[in-house]
């Protein structure tokens, strides 16, 4: 799908102008929110926005530990540490989140959570903890958001169907 649209421009900015500024505002959150949850449903399937699989993550050998159960049990519970799945937390909306206004709609990470996901949406080089004597690691690159063709095209969708109804409503227009 071409990103072109600059012969259009001229017609198209006429008929947007034509959806009123709140119906624009519930468009984009409706963009906003849909992006959130197709982003969120890739990045928990471990799959880059392009359909490929991530890199899987370093081979984490699995040991054993003993997990004590309640109180005063008598003995304990042998317990394989194992995570398949990588970015368990980033898929949530208090961290994933989706903003937007009447011009635009925004998908990303932010504050401290945005410096360490560009860390592996990009596989740069960073320490393995907070702590700055722990060892720097390169990680591999695992894009994280992205905007693949079928989100171009649902988004298309929404904002051609959201034209149609305001060129309907106003004769005009067509």
């Amino acid at each position: 799908m071409s990103d072109d649209f600059s012969p259009l421009d001229h017609v198209v900015d006429g008929l947007i102008d034509a959806v009123s500024p709140s119906g624009r505002g519930k468009l984009s959150r409706e963009i906003a929110r849909d992006l959130r949850g197709a982003n969120a449903r890739r990045i928990k399937a471990n799959v880059t926005p392009e359909g490929a699989p991530m890199a899987p993550r370093r081979a984490v050998l699995e040991k054993a530990r003993p997990v004590p159960l309640r109180s005063g049990a008598k003995t304990a519970v042998t317990k394989v540490a194992r995570r398949d799945r990588m970015f368990q937390r980033a898929t949530s909306t208090s961290v994933l989140r989706a903003q937007s206004t009447a011009e635009e709609a925004s998908v990303g990470y932010p504050g401290a959570v945005a410096r360490v996901m560009s860390v592996h949406h990009f596989g740069l080089r960073d320490h393995v903890t907070r702590d700055p004597g722990s060892p720097e690691v390169t990680y591999a690159a695992r894009p994280l958001i992205g905007l693949p063709d079928e989100d171009r095209e649902r988004i298309f969708d929404k904002v051609t169907a959201a034209i149609e109804s305001a060129a309907l409503s106003q004769p005009s227009l067509l």
